[in-house]
């Protein structure tokens, strides 16, 4: 075990043992590693990871979209288990080599927030049209300075004008200029990402994260730009942190469900993160029936293709759209079939109806001004803890609810976990149909089941409402 692990071990026990005023959970949030096309943990058992993308208000002043770490108790009951969580390089380093201590703090002390009630942590190094002084000023992540001196800077705007911020970045020649000046290294912004990379990293090493995503949806070529960026970012993270899992983004124009053509990274632990919006869904807030076993099962593909794990780091509906609800409860059906950790966007708890997620007037916020859920999300069941190989997976809501895992067991693992709210999916006492040794009950929380067994081979467990 390398030093870093048995600090980072250290510091998850502590987090999760010593969280006064937070109620206890009954999952630990230990270190992962990808191991083949799964993430898992210490002892072999595979880890499914489902969760949100917090905030969406963090890309604009004052980049501090939770204020309150009580903010956060409701998560384990909604059965996240994982967090990507935006850090915006401009409100770190707002002035060339002067960073903001009070920003990595603030950051530093969600990520321990989240561990105390069982999230998992990506850093997840966030952009969007490079910046707020590009894109017509739609943009947000990289510093002003960064943006490239050989085209006009842009006023930051981020409000009913930059709801067309996408069609907007692929026309804009100031943002195409600065991707291409900071892939060729000019200006020194390059090498001033890598540094904030390293600052990064070497105060987070030791704190219960799972990785890095080292930036999200970048512009430019994914073979001649992205890839050797990417090599160049991994070896910077892993000198401070050498058992941090990575996330890999593919470039932003993938997120249209098309595969990727970023060659497979040199870096071992890693793991494919792509996105996916629908057309209709994301611009015109309708949802045609569109097929979305197609694009997700390119996604997994490309996961087999590598031989990673696949965490579907975006994904959304705004909260207000025509058939959102059926778009979201198909996304979740094609995620199951896969087997598939996600992070659905977003979470953000100051919407409101005026400044929606608080950036380009976008509304994928999956709870409103009284903290409700939208038409957009609902609390589902899945296999966050599989001992041994899951093999399928299903989950049926509303009338005739049913939640149903099939795996192949090894009793070494340990106990299979899979958060299936009693209350919230059946509204009943739920029978518990497991077959053989399997023994499987509710925690105490009536939020988890547990199963174990002492024999090894193929399981199943079927809850549904009992009558």
């Amino acid at each position: 075990m390398s030093s870093s692990l048995s600090r980072r071990l250290a510091s998850f026990f502590v987090v999760c043992t010593s969280a006064a005023g937070v109620a206890p959970v009954s999952a630990e949030v230990t270190p992962l590693h990808a191991d083949g096309r799964v993430l898992r943990d210490a002892r072999g058992a595979t880890v499914i990871l489902r969760g949100l993308n917090l905030t969406g208000d963090a890309k604009v002043p004052p980049f501090r979209g939770l204020d309150d770490n009580s903010q956060l108790d409701v998560l384990p009951s909604w059965g996240v288990n994982v967090a990507r969580l935006l850090f915006t390089w401009e409100a770190f380093e707002p002035k060339r080599g002067e960073y903001d201590q009070s920003y990595l703090d603030y950051y530093t002390g969600l990520v321990d927030a989240l561990a105390e009630r069982g999230v998992h942590v990506i850093v997840d190094f966030h952009q969007d049209a490079f910046s707020r002084y590009a894109t017509q000023g739609c943009g947000e992540g990289f510093p002003e300075w960064a943006v490239s001196p050989k085209r006009r800077k842009d006023n930051p705007d981020n409000l009913q004008g930059c709801a067309s911020w996408g069609v907007q970045m692929l026309l804009d020649p100031q943002t195409a200029q600065s991707w291409n000046d900071f892939y060729a290294g000019a200006n020194g912004v390059r090498a001033s990402y890598l540094s904030m990379l390293d600052k990064v990293s070497q105060h987070l090493k030791d704190k219960p994260i799972l990785g890095y995503d080292m930036l999200n949806e970048p512009g430019g070529d994914e073979v001649k730009q992205i890839a050797p960026l990417y090599q160049d970012a991994a070896m910077t993270l892993r000198k401070n942190d050498p058992d941090a899992v990575l996330f890999v983004s593919p470039g932003a124009l993938t997120s249209a469900g098309t595969a990727t053509a970023l060659p497979r990274p040199s870096f071992d632990n890693f793991v494919y993160s792509p996105h996916y919006y629908d057309a209709g869904v994301s611009q015109l807030h309708s949802w045609f029936g569109t097929s979305l076993a197609e694009p997700v099962r390119t996604m997994a593909t490309q996961g087999t293709t590598w031989n990673v794990p696949v965490i579907v780091g975006e994904f959304g509906a705004t909260g207000e759209g025509l058939r959102s609800d059926a778009y979201i409860d198909e996304f979740y059906t094609q995620l199951d079939a896969n087997l598939l950790s996600a992070a659905q966007w977003n979470w953000t708890p100051h919407w409101t109806p005026q400044k929606k997620d608080g950036w380009n007037t976008e509304d994928f916020s999956i709870t409103d001004d009284k903290g409700r859920p939208r038409s957009n999300y609902r609390v589902r069941a899945y296999p966050a803890r599989i001992a041994g190989e899951a093999q399928t997976f299903h989950a049926r809501y509303g009338g005739g609810a049913s939640v149903e895992l099939a795996w192949k067991h090894d009793p070494a693992a340990g106990e299979t976990r899979v958060f299936a709210p009693a209350k919230a999916l059946f509204n009943s006492k739920v029978s518990i149909q497991a077959a053989d040794d399997l023994k499987c009950a509710y925690e105490e929380n009536q939020l988890w089941v547990r199963c174990s067994a002492d024999s090894a081979g193929n399981k199943r467990v079927k809850l549904t409402a009992e009558r």
